[in-house]
């Protein structure tokens, strides 16, 4: 119910799985993604913000059940992005990747990615490139990752390593990512314009 957007239905059932077992981890977790998610979608603001607060709420006791559990720790991590810490929600997205099982990490390396954008938009270059290198190791088609190397790499004035990345983030961009779409176009002319700064990290959202 929640993938499709009825959060209505997801918060009832969530709720009636957690009075069968209350303790169950991801049952907090769930409410903590469908009260977000509400939130997002509301437009009264009494009301957004009630649903902000429990879905803070359900955040934190889903931590204090299982305080190394990964999706606990990436939803945790984007509540400090949404408070503007960006140093603390990069180190608790990298966390939440850490804390997956090797053998799954490829299914959850969004987190890591996460990371690495957040890295980008602050401008600590290398820490992206770091980051990012280890995220093309698993997915090797994510074109915004790629494209955020090619920009940290000529920031930091490598120029062959930029273009590589350029080329790969072409190959692999998603065409209806019109965002991305748009910085390419705007990151190729700046390649065809000697001197000229790479463009700015676009805005990243929790």
């Amino acid at each position: 119910y929640l993938s499709k957007g009825d959060t209505d239905s997801a918060i009832d059932y969530n709720k009636q799985a957690l009075a069968l077992a209350p303790k169950w981890v991801y049952g907090y977790v769930n409410l903590s993604k469908a009260y977000y998610a509400r939130y997002e979608k509301g437009t009264d603001p009494e009301k957004k913000a009630a649903d902000l607060a429990r879905s803070r709420d359900y955040a934190a006791q889903a931590l204090e059940i299982a305080p190394s559990n990964p999706d606990a720790i990436a939803v945790d991590a984007s509540f400090f992005a949404l408070d503007g810490k960006t140093d603390e929600a990069i180190a608790r997205f990298k966390a939440a990747f850490d804390a997956v099982d090797t053998v799954d990490r490829r299914n959850y390396v969004l987190w890591l990615f996460k990371a690495g954008q957040m890295e980008s938009n602050a401008g600590k270059w290398q820490a992206s490139i770091a980051t990012l290198s280890k995220v093309v190791l698993l997915d090797d088609k994510n074109g915004e990752a790629y494209f955020r190397l090619a920009m940290a790499y000529g920031i930091l004035g490598d120029t062959t390593q930029s273009l590589s990345m350029y080329q790969l983030a072409r190959q692999y961009a998603d065409p209806k990512n019109e965002q991305l779409q748009h910085d390419l176009a705007r990151f190729e002319s700046q390649l065809a314009t000697p001197g000229q700064a790479a463009p700015e990290a676009p805005a990243t959202t929790p």
